[in-house]
């Protein structure tokens, strides 16, 4: 949702909907000196347009760049890594992974970087996904295959043809870029609103008049 007239012609056309939202924004605000019905109203929530003051925003991942590789630390199970990884296909010698008492490490060599970007972008987007994955089901609409699938929130890939569609996403991940934490594991998050006003992509409209 943008602010001012936007904010209004939302909620005028989809007003049981947009009451949802405002349930969520509510629910995860962190600030109580603050008239936060009055500002949802005003689309002011948006204003600041970062995660500081949001419940819950906890950094599940870390990179740390070392002489000869990056480590790769994330909060999460490593089982939604291996089906993710499904969709990368990583060969055991690029990149070694751990699991830990409190989700796994990731390392693959600095030689990746400099030698193959495109490999590069696509682990990071994969351990983007494997860290910040909610089921929102954007992957699942990119897929153009089926392959990908949430159920409860659980997601399966089967038959995967590594068409990468599912990491045509900014940063892989939606969740993990509207956070943004800085490498290092520092406290600052960039453009919480980086989600803002998305519009069905032209692909997906050109698909549903073929059919």
């Amino acid at each position: 949702m943008g602010g001012g007239k936007s904010c209004y012609i939302e909620y005028k056309n989809y007003t049981e909907e947009i009451k949802l939202f405002h349930t969520i924004i509510e629910k995860f605000n962190s600030r109580k000196n603050i008239n936060l019905s009055d500002k949802i109203s005003k689309g002011m929530w948006s204003a600041r347009k970062n995660g500081r003051d949001l419940l819950g925003n906890q950094n599940k991942y870390l990179e740390t760049r070392k002489e000869s590789y990056i480590q790769v630390d994330i909060i999460n199970t490593i089982q939604i890594f291996n089906e993710w990884n499904k969709t990368l296909n990583t060969e055991h010698n690029t990149i070694n992974v751990e699991e830990n008492k409190n989700g796994f490490s990731v390392k693959f060599n600095n030689y990746i970087i400099s030698n193959n970007p495109f490999l590069s972008k696509s682990i990071h987007f994969l351990l983007h996904k494997s860290a910040y994955c909610v089921g929102c089901k954007v992957c699942e609409a990119n897929c153009t295959t089926g392959a990908i699938k949430f159920v409860n929130n659980t997601i399966t890939i089967n038959n995967c043809i590594h068409c990468k569609k599912c990491y045509e996403i900014d940063s892989g991940c939606l969740l993990y870029h509207s956070l943004r934490f800085p490498s290092g594991g520092g406290s600052n998050m960039k453009s919480i609103n980086t989600l803002s006003n998305h519009a069905p992509k032209s692909e997906w409209l050109n698909d549903l008049f073929e059919k």
